[in-house]
């Protein structure tokens, strides 16, 4: 199933572990991340979400991949995930060009 999201991402995602949260062998809750790439510079962004009542799922449930989806796509949607994470590798990018340039550095 593939995810629509508000926006393309701007960077190439590259598939991440997402930490579910167990209690009583449910999960009711997850770390999710996101990971983009630009050349050799890469950024995770993560959030901690609690599943809303219909979410949870006993550990071996068979749409446990499918919720997850609906979650990360709830992530970007309310929480702008993916935004954050391409704005942070935007810093990281703009950081390494300043460093490998820095006689394009304005004098402070």
């Amino acid at each position: 199933m593939a995810i629509n999201f508000k926006a393309p991402p701007r960077y190439q995602m590259l598939d991440i572990n997402q930490t579910p949260e167990i209690e009583d062998e449910r999960i009711v809750g997850w770390t999710i991340r996101v990971m983009m790439v630009s050349g050799s510079m890469f950024n995770v962004a993560e959030e901690v979400y609690k599943c809303q009542p219909g979410e949870a799922r006993v550990m071996n449930a068979l749409d446990v991949l499918d919720v997850l989806e609906s979650i990360l796509k709830k992530m970007d949607d309310e929480r702008d995930l993916l935004k954050r994470c391409a704005d942070e590798l935007d810093q990281k990018l703009a950081m390494a060009s300043i460093n490998n340039h820095p006689s394009e550095t304005p004098a402070v």
